[in-house]
């Protein structure tokens, strides 16, 4: 078991000096990966709350105002004619 570990580390070492010469090409790449996600985060932040925030304003006004009105004395009158009935 103590052999497989000493090889398990010696492979890691061969791998991370493999990636120790190619440090100097990789700050390269950080630079376009950073510039990809600016505008990236950008795109979907105005659409999505822009069209969160339309919807429910039209929504909520109209079946809150007008709906409620009429259901609520319907159920209303109705609870005690049932009640007269079932006396």
């Amino acid at each position: 078991m103590s052999c497989q570990f000493t090889d398990y580390c010696l492979l890691f070492t061969v791998h991370c000096s493999l990636k120790i010469p190619p440090t100097s090409p990789l700050p390269h790449f950080p630079t376009s990966h950073t510039l990809h996600p600016t505008p990236y985060t950008l795109h979907p932040t105005p659409q999505f709350p822009l069209p969160h925030t339309l919807h429910p304003t039209p929504y909520t006004p109209i079946p809150t105002s007008p709906h409620p009105t009429p259901h609520t004395p319907h159920p209303l009158s109705l609870f005690p004619f049932l009640c007269f009935l079932f006396r």
